[in-house]
């Protein structure tokens, strides 16, 4: 009986050593594929330097390098996967978090087991598993003794963001990874960490333990009943919302008699095994023909992409339908999670039809690098994804950073507990109005200055708009009027746009301007150069110029030959 106690053992000491051994890699090892990643980028990839200064870049890698001798193995690998989220490109990044379908053995990063969202009103704990039931629907405070603000901004480096939204929507699956928190400094030692978060009014921690990496049981991220897993609103009172329902197929329709509403939840840019995204778009087609349709909404808050190449239908078919095809009857919803593919989607349906954007910004830049390349450090064998693909199907000029909604909506912790859906609401309760433009210059037209500037100012204060604002169109405002001869309402919509807005030069440009015409030279020079102290190398070129111009009538309507 000795003897084999001593070879299980002798076995599982081995087993230890050999496990030990994958990870056990030395510091000139490290090196190597350090130095493999650097050469990958530089001499492969180097398109990324044109938003990326290089130098900076080197430094970081160098100084990666130096500390590679006095860091944990997780430590080194945070690090290299900083290197390629540092260029900021979402298709572009060394994947480490522990959140995926086929979780990668060589990486053997841990999770803790529950699901963070941030929410309008906060970051709370959205799902986890059965033991942690008493902490699901907690608002999170702190993670061991960091401040949750803090710890998100910690884990910020490690995530290959492309713009906000894309970090609010990949930022829980870092901050419930012991490896990456540990390496960023948020808890002090990989495994337990006590959270603090409050519920029903109290304060409290649980010890959350590290466990191997794995996908929540469900579809889409979110855990089904009877999984082990308990999402917060499993227990409410009401139907799950029409997004949420039925979300294992990639596409589905519903149609609402009460509102004349039909609405298609497109969650993937990938064809059904049965059902192409042809075909069903075909359907979708089809029953707007068919029946009283009058609104139409296409839900695409979750759809990550797929195949662009996949898109067409989908467009073609919102273009042809003359019946939904206007302003007022057509809506998309888009999100955090809009991402690839459902990007390219939603720029065409900007281009091409009259849709409405509700929601969230996307989380994609409108242009963007996606399509990448696998490679794999030569020692540690960890793959690295990089995109080499330019997809620009909007103008080449368009530098934004997302598409964002002409109505916000955002979605609070109360909203998902009860399965409300404030977004289909804003849908179902829109009543089409002429835009403001149209708006203010019906009021000027009839008398109603002050009227129309406190139509203005109630546009702009509403968060609903936040996202698109006042400004464009009360500069153009202006400047149709002045055009027109009508300088004194142009004035006033000048000064009310500096005010609605005092930190763009552009207003301040204009009002300028319009003084100019109006004679007022002084106030001219004044506004003139508040634009050029306040944006010298954009807006301030023109103002510069301008000021010039200015100063050399004053002097010559004062006959000092000196610029006052």
């Amino acid at each position: 009986m000795k003897t084999i106690h001593l070879l299980v053992s002798a076995l599982l000491l081995c087993l230890f050593i050999n496990g030990d051994s994958l990870n056990a890699q030395s510091a000139s090892e490290w090196h190597e594929d350090l130095a493999f990643l650097k050469r990958t980028i530089v001499d492969e990839n180097s398109h990324f330097f044109r938003t990326t200064d290089r130098q900076t870049w080197e430094n970081e890698v160098q100084a990666l390098h130096d500390a590679i001798p006095n860091l944990e193995r997780h430590e080194v690998i945070v690090g290299l996967a900083k290197l390629i989220a540092g260029f900021k490109v979402g298709h572009t990044q060394m994947p480490i978090h522990p959140w995926r379908g086929r979780p990668n053995a060589t990486l053997g990063f841990q999770r803790y087991a529950i699901r963070p969202y941030v929410f309008s009103d906060g970051i709370y704990i959205r799902s986890g598993k059965e033991k942690y039931r008493d902490a699901i629907g907690g608002k999170i405070l702190k993670i061991g003794d960091t401040p949750i603000e803090a710890a998100m901004e910690a884990v910020r480096p490690v995530i290959p963001w492309e713009n906000e939204q894309f970090f609010l929507s990949a930022v829980p699956s870092y901050l419930t990874c012991p490896e990456i928190l540990h390496a960023q400094k948020v808890i002090e030692k990989l495994g337990p960490v006590q959270l603090t978060y409050e519920k029903d009014g109290k304060v409290r921690t649980i010890e959350l333990q590290p466990e191997p990496a794995g996908f929540v049981p469900g579809h889409r991220g979110f855990a089904s009943k009877g999984s082990g897993w308990i999402e917060v609103n499993h227990d409410a009172a009401n139907p799950l919302p029409l997004y949420l329902k039925n979300l294992d197929p990639n596409y589905g329709y519903e149609y609402l008699p009460k509102h004349k509403l039909l609405y298609v939840r497109h969650s993937s840019v990938r064809n059904e095994d049965g059902e192409s995204i042809a075909a069903f778009f075909q359907k979708v087609e089809t029953f707007i023909d068919e029946n009283p349709v009058e609104k139409v909404v296409l839900d695409v808050r979750l759809n990550g992409g797929g195949n662009n190449y996949l898109n067409k239908p989908v467009i073609t078919g919102l273009i042809r339908s003359e019946k939904i095809n206007q302003p007022g009857r057509l809506f998309t919803i888009i999100g955090r999670r809009t991402f690839s593919a459902a990007q390219n989607m939603v720029n065409e349906i900007e281009k091409y039809t009259e849709t409405i954007f509700v929601g969230e910004p996307t989380a994609e830049n409108v242009n963007f690098w996606g399509d990448t390349r696998r490679y794999q450090l030569p020692n540690s064998g960890l793959p690295m994804f990089i995109s080499w693909l330019w997809w620009q199907n909007m103008d080449p000029r368009d530098t934004r950073p997302w598409t964002a909604p002409d109505i916000a909506i955002d979605l609070s912790f109360a909203d998902y507990r009860n399965n409300h859906d404030p977004v289909l609401k804003a849908i179902i309760d829109y009543d089409h109005q002429a835009p403001l433009l149209d708006q203010l210059r019906d009021l000027v037209q009839n008398g109603k200055v002050e009227e129309a500037m406190t139509a203005a100012r109630k546009h702009a204060a509403d968060t609903r708009y936040r996202y698109v604002g006042v400004e464009d169109d009360l500069n153009r405002f202006g400047y149709e009027l002045m055009n027109n001869n009508h300088t004194k309402e142009a004035i006033s919509m000048f000064r009310l746009n500096t005010e609605l807005y005092p930190q763009s030069a552009n207003t301040f440009d204009s009002l300028a301007e319009g003084l100019w015409k109006t004679g007022d030279l002084k106030a001219a020079v004044t506004y003139y150069e508040k634009a050029l102290a306040m944006d010298p190398n954009g807006v301030g070129v023109n103002s510069a110029n301008m000021l010039r111009q200015v100063r050399e009538q004053l002097q010559t309507a004062s006959g000092s030959g000196n610029s006052e």
